[in-house]
């Protein structure tokens, strides 16, 4: 089936996830690559708090660091360009991380930390470490897990400050969070789902909240879903399988994902009205994969809008373009005029490419005979990440029903 794409972006697509295919130092350019990438994808917000915060995000994904092919150099070196740190607070609030001492939430006085901190041998069984709550087993580790169990304390649970309304709750097996704008939970007329990142979940949301990103919430409900696995779909690393191709993906995982998503659009949307018009879906990466699956192949009828943020097409789409429409709508759920669609993409995203990305967006479109219910957005210099103008463009759309004009 003709896609509209050229063999040459195809290549580039797939280079990431086929780094056996290349040389030694290729490979090991290509690694290096990956894990700035996923970095920037994880922690970047944190990065621009401070080190302390930089460094806890880096303990809460560092199974999917090391996945990226990431060491403690390159991790410590990411934390270092952040912004400053809290100032030392007294002892009891240090721990030892990456052979560094740092201030916040440990439980170590600052002699204890600097004394036994980057020891090349502790004692048998003292490879624990304390941080907000919870209880590490790391290299860095001073207490054992008994001593660690027993003094790890966290702060209450709680919302991010501010004047909104949260709660929590679960649907469908995905533990959620919502914050709707004033003091009064049930006083709002529009919902805008959040889909979060591959490997992420959905309290990535709120530190955009907590920079002003939403801007004023009155008369708004945010919800922001956390998928069980943190993924909203499985990928293959099969060689010769790119974006473009089928066998990239693992197809079931994709329709049990949906279903979820569904059954929460769907409770939500029973809460204004059961009107399709007062929902609005908006994802970052794996989640902008999700959120354009879901209004052309798993919904029948037009949400309000639909921002997809760093996303490539998911099967079936990306086997529409070049096909005639009648081949392409048999594959698709709703593909009428009413839709209001803004796809962002940056520059210089290495994960889903620029070119590739928009030329298969548009070309799925254009085989739908939709084309006019799109808007496509490229952001000069770029990466696979999240910028204030994606926010200001979902908040118009909300506010206003307007698309972008440039």
């Amino acid at each position: 089936m003709l896609r509209g794409v050229t063999l040459a972006s195809l290549v580039i697509a797939s280079a990431v996830s086929h780094l056996e295919a290349t040389s030694s130092a290729e490979r090991r350019a290509l690694q290096h690559s990956r894990c700035e990438v996923t970095l920037e994808e994880l922690c970047g917000s944190a990065q621009k708090r401070g080190k302390t915060v930089c460094n806890d995000c880096l303990k809460s994904h560092w199974t999917q660091l090391e996945k990226a092919g990431c060491s403690l150099k390159t991790t410590e070196a990411f934390c270092e360009g952040s912004g400053p740190s809290p100032p030392p607070s007294p002892g009891g609030t240090y721990e030892c991380w990456m052979d560094k001492c740092y201030a916040g939430k440990g439980t170590l006085s600052k002699a204890a930390c600097d004394e036994s901190c980057g020891s090349p041998s502790p004692p048998s069984g003292s490879k624990y470490t304390c941080y907000d709550g919870t209880c590490y087993e790391k290299s860095g580790g001073t207490q054992t897990k008994a001593e660690c169990e027993k003094s790890c304390v966290g702060p209450p649970p709680g919302p991010p400050p501010g004047g909104d309304s949260w709660e929590t709750y679960t649907v469908a097996g995905m533990e959620v969070q919502s914050v709707v704008g004033g003091k009064n939970s049930s006083n709002y007329e529009k919902v805008i789902i959040m889909l979060h990142g591959g490997g992420q979940t959905g309290s990535m949301w709120p530190d955009y909240y907590a920079q002003g990103w939403f801007g004023d919430l009155s008369g708004l409900k945010y919800v922001f879903p956390t998928s069980p696995d943190h993924l909203w779909y499985q990928d293959y690393k099969t060689p010769g399988c790119g974006l473009l191709d089928d066998c990239a993906y693992n197809l079931s995982s994709i329709t049990h994902k949906a279903s979820m998503v569904r059954m929460l659009l769907d409770q939500e949307m029973r809460l204004v009205g059961n009107n399709g018009k007062n929902v609005y879906l908006a994802g970052f990466s794996q989640g902008a994969q999700m959120t354009g699956y879901m209004q052309l192949v798993n919904l029948p009828f037009a949400l309000g809008g639909v921002v997809v943020m760093d996303g490539f097409p998911l099967p079936p789409l990306e086997n529409m373009p070049g096909a005639s429409q009648a081949a392409a709508r048999a594959n698709a759920s709703y593909y009428a005029d009413d839709m209001k669609w803004i796809i962002y993409e940056g520059s210089e995203d290495p994960i889903f490419p620029e070119k590739l990305t928009l030329d298969t967006w548009n070309g799925i479109f254009a085989a739908l005979g939709c084309s006019t219910t799109l808007k496509t957005q490229v952001i000069p210099g770029m990466g696979h990440t999240l910028v204030e103008q994606e926010f200001m463009a979902l908040v118009t759309l909300v506010r206003n029903g307007t698309l972008p004009s440039a």
